[in-house]
């Protein structure tokens, strides 16, 4: 997968639209999309680094519901 850095501030982020597998993966997506007669899709990146940011949360979430829980049951 291609990263590319950032400017020392910034942490590493993902280059969606060079990406092997990413494009190789919505490929074959729309290969189905289109057997079933739907519009094909087209990546977004603001849509995956939101998404991505999301995923963060609900991971730092769970972490903080885990440790809740065998701390205080």
């Amino acid at each position: 997968m291609s990263i590319a850095s950032g400017d020392g501030n910034r942490e590493l982020e993902t280059d969606w639209q060079h990406s092997e597998f990413i494009t190789e993966c919505l490929n074959w997506h729309n290969v189905y999309r289109q057997r079933h007669g739907a519009p094909p899709l087209t990546l977004c990146p603001q849509v995956c680094v939101v998404y991505v940011f999301l995923l963060y949360l609900l991971q730092v979430v769970s972490r903080c519901s885990f440790t809740y829980a065998e701390t205080y049951n």
